[in-house]
């Protein structure tokens, strides 16, 4: 079963703190966390996922966490690419991303969804490539 994507966007004070937190971080690799008088160390795979996180928030952009094995509803993969449901039906239905059917309901695991979106960034950018090189090819990048 699905749940409901939880995003969080950056208040101004969030994006003045991530930033000032973000700025400490540059200067030490290690983080340590005091929680109820107990100590821990953060590993560096937490610390660079943390680092991302904070980058994002400095930015004001909005952020989401998702465990990979997440399931998603058509219209919220939709939402997430910022295409329309039925575009993306189309996707699925001609087999450019894989999905799975639980009777008229399609379920799309969060890692299928990521390698779509990075072959459309990948065909997208050949293709500007290949305008670029034809505009150049005909005088027309002046």
């Amino acid at each position: 079963m699905t749940q409901a994507i939880q995003t969080h966007i950056p208040t101004t004070p969030d994006i003045h703190e991530a930033g000032e937190i973000l700025h400490a971080l540059k200067s030490d690799l290690t983080v340590k966390m005091k929680l109820s008088n107990q100590e821990f160390t953060l590993p560096q795979g937490l610390v660079a996922m943390l680092r991302d996180i904070l980058t994002n928030a400095a930015q004001g952009q909005a952020i989401t966490i998702l465990p990979n094995n997440t399931e998603l509803t058509s219209q919220e993969v939709a939402d997430y690419l910022h295409v329309s449901r039925q575009f993306l039906v189309n996707e699925a239905d001609a087999g450019r991303i894989q999905c799975r059917r639980i009777g008229s309901h399609r379920r799309f695991a969060l890692q299928e969804v990521m390698k779509y979106q990075r072959l459309t960034e990948q065909e997208s950018l050949e293709a500007r490539q290949a305008l670029a090189d034809q505009a150049q090819e005909l005088g027309l990048d002046d």
